[in-house]
Parts: structure tokens; sequence; C-alpha cells
């Protein structure tokens, strides 16, 4: 796995760059960030902070998304299929 920085993820996604499968990235904060269609399949974001982000379109697929914090957070047509959510908030 490839670690990033959250500094690194939003700013090439800024830049057009929507693929980022197999990246490691743990206690992120993406309060109220806008990544739609974003691809992090096969990626750690363990204890990440998400509320009221906008990950629709998001692929996610067997992503380990462990202890998260993803309250409120817009997942419309994502796909979580086989993602790890253990211990992760989702009200």
């Amino acid at each position: 796995m490839h670690k990033i920085s959250v500094i690194e993820l939003l700013s090439q996604y800024a830049q057009g760059r929507r693929n980022f499968s197999g990246i490691s990235i743990e206690k992120v904060d993406l309060f109220e960030a806008d990544i739609e269609g974003i691809n992090l399949a096969d990626s750690t974001l363990n204890e990440a902070y998400m509320p009221y982000a906008n990950l629709s379109y998001a692929n996610l697929q067997n992503s380990e998304i462990v202890a998260a914090e993803l309250g409120d957070i817009r997942l419309y047509q994502a796909n979580l299929s086989n993602a790890n959510l253990k211990g992760t908030n989702l009200s």
C-alpha cells in the first residue's frame, strides 16, 4: 500500500486525479470534503473523520474503513461491496 497525506490526496483530486486505489491514509480529516467519484478500492482509511463528506459514486470496494466517523456522509451510488466497516459510525 502506498501512503499518502490528506494534502496530497485533495491536491491531486483537485487536479483531476480520481484513481487512488490501494492507498493507505489513516486518521485523515475529510470533514465536508467533496470527493465525488473517487476510487479508493483496496485502500485503508482507518480512523478517518469524514462527516458531511461527499463520496457519491465513490468506489470503496474491498477497502478497510475501521473505527471511522462517517456520520451524515453522502454515499449515493457508492460501491461499498466487501468493505470492512467494523466499528465505523454511519449514523
